[in-house]
């Protein structure tokens, strides 16, 4: 878009032939620019879903289609109007409604699906390049509507800060009063940004060369002084961090609130900090580990491998099997094959059940995609033949449907036994670990946080954070030996409630995956559950 504003600068004054050159060959740019970061938002929201919606350069490809219709305004005045104009903004409107009956939760997103509303947004800009649309006009002309598309964009820049912000401000999680408030608080804030920043910004002429090397100065004062304070908060977070990690060896700090009964009375203390660094990325790849694999055509996830054997052929062939709920406990894993000298390997498919069971998310892509990765998966497993299997998957939140119209759970219990059954027979012993308590499904996640001086208060009951899990239910179910049900649900749970901090440390990272500083701890815990037993 900025490059179709210099494009129509520089065309003041030039000939008709040499807009159209320019405007031309900055569209093939233009054009060339959306397509690689298209690609690369493609794969940025398949190799990792959850940051994608948050990451910015996945979206960079959106902007230059706003600018390829920026450049064609000409072009569209001229031949989308009338009856086509109406069509093409019917088609624009009708993609903008599907995305919003459509588009799920479990959506990957931006990926392909954000085809839809960019698409969809761009014929409805083109197609008002003429100007009125025909019987459209009716309805987009209120005077409600043009107000608010006209102050949009500012509305994009205000909306999320001001929801960021408002829990902390509020010190509680906002209600309905709240939201109206933060609504009409927006949209004073879009307009008098439009008003008194983009109207004037988009009316200023050029600046001269002494105003231009006034603000490179500025601009590079700040710059400075920003470089400055930077550096000063670094100094303070290592700071912070190091005094962090001496809390956390604490008697009763973190997960030892909960789990050592004379120090139950430390369940509810104060949050040590209110944010959370990089040493609590549960996603971060393990110590000593190396890609031994990438995705493969067939649907093979990615594979890691932590080989920990120092060269002992004989050595335990370990893996670590599920998606982003497995993934949550790759540290701990790492640090017992550390110990233990396992040869660790690490598979995981995020947005899939793991489980040959059909997946049912709504979007037949990725439902095809998961049938195809159960496939690649047990047939890599039968090859590999590990020792032992340590698996999980986010069965309480991935819908499954085998045609059959029985619960989730029986779908479950008849597709999980069928791996474990084959797992088996060559003598692997399988460890389900039990998925961690709900989060963001039973309370705000930024409850913790808005509560630190009192993070017992978003404790919620056992019944709401541990619905029935279709894993427990398999596990229960299974009549032979050699699975078990690794369950650590006491390091989050008390008798009553499940907790989002204990001990002064927050349990969760995000909406649903628990953080690396509490799982850190919870290691001896987890190894003597591990291995203090065997069928």
């Amino acid at each position: 878009m900025a490059g179709a504003a210099w494009a129509a600068r520089m065309g003041q004054g030039t000939k008709a032939r040499a807009i159209l050159a320019r405007r031309r060959h900055l569209a093939a740019w233009v054009g060339a620019f959306a397509l690689v970061f298209f690609a690369f938002s493609l794969w940025f929201t398949w190799w990792s879903p959850k940051q994608a919606y948050f990451f910015t350069p996945v979206r960079f490809w959106e902007f230059a289609v706003g600018g390829l219709v920026a450049l064609a305004s000409g072009w569209l005045a001229a031949h989308v109007r009338g009856l086509m104009a109406v069509f093409v903004a019917i088609a624009g409107w009708l993609a903008l409604f599907v995305t919003t009956v459509l588009l799920t939760p479990t959506s990957p997103f931006p990926g392909w699906w954000a085809l839809v509303p960019v698409l969809g947004t761009a014929a409805v800009v083109a197609a008002g390049c003429a100007g009125h649309v025909p019987v459209l006009h009716v309805v987009t002309d209120f005077p409600v509507f043009r107000f608010l598309g006209d102050i949009s964009y500012s509305l994009y820049l205000w909306h999320w800060p001001l929801i960021i912000l408002a829990p902390f401000a509020l010190r509680h999680t906002p209600v309905w009063q709240d939201k109206l408030g933060i609504l009409a608080l927006t949209v004073a804030l879009a307009w008098a940004t439009k008003r008194w920043v983009e109207d004037p910004g988009q009316a200023t002429p050029w600046p001269d060369a002494k105003v231009l090397l006034a603000m490179l100065v500025a601009l590079g004062i700040a710059l400075t002084g920003s470089a400055a304070a930077i550096g000063h908060a670094r100094s303070s977070q290592s700071a912070m961090d190091q005094a962090e990690q001496v809390f956390l060896t604490g008697t009763c700090a973190g997960p030892r609130a909960l789990l050592d009964p004379q120090c139950r009375e430390h369940v509810g203390d104060p949050l040590f900090k209110e944010y959370l660094s990089d040493s609590s990325k549960y996603y971060t790849h393990p110590e000593g580990c190396v890609i031994l694999s990438e995705e493969s055509g067939d649907g093979l996830p990615r594979i890691l491998e932590c080989d920990h054997s120092a060269g002992n052929a004989g050595a335990d062939l370990v893996y670590v099997l599920g998606d982003s709920h497995a993934q949550q406990w790759q540290h701990v894993v790492n640090q017992i094959a550390t110990k233990h000298g396992w040869r660790l390997r690490l598979l995981y498919k995020g947005g899939c059940p793991m489980a040959p069971v059909p997946s049912a998310s709504g979007d037949t892509h990725q439902d095809a995609a998961c049938t195809r990765m159960h496939s690649a998966v047990e047939k890599h497993l039968v090859g590999a033949r590990p020792d032992r299997l340590l698996h999980t998957t986010f069965a309480v939140r991935w819908k499954v449907d085998d045609g059959s119209g029985r619960p989730q759970v029986e779908q479950y219990e008849e597709g999980l036994h069928r791996w474990w059954e084959q797992w088996r027979s060559w003598g692997a012993h399988v460890d389900v670990i039990a998925d961690s308590p709900l989060n963001g499904a039973v309370r705000p996640v930024e409850c913790p946080v808005v509560h630190a001086n009192d993070p017992a208060a978003c404790a919620v009951e056992r019944a709401r954070a541990l619905p029935s899990a279709p894993l427990d239910a398999a596990v229960a179910s299974w009549e032979g030996s050699g699975v078990r049900l690794l369950d650590m649900t006491d390091a989050f749970c008390d008798a009553t409630v499940c907790h989002a901090a204990a001990g002064g440390v927050q349990v969760y990272y995000d909406y649903d995956h628990v953080q690396k500083q509490y799982t850190d701890q919870l290691v001896g815990l987890f190894e003597e559950r591990l291995l203090g037993s065997t069928d």
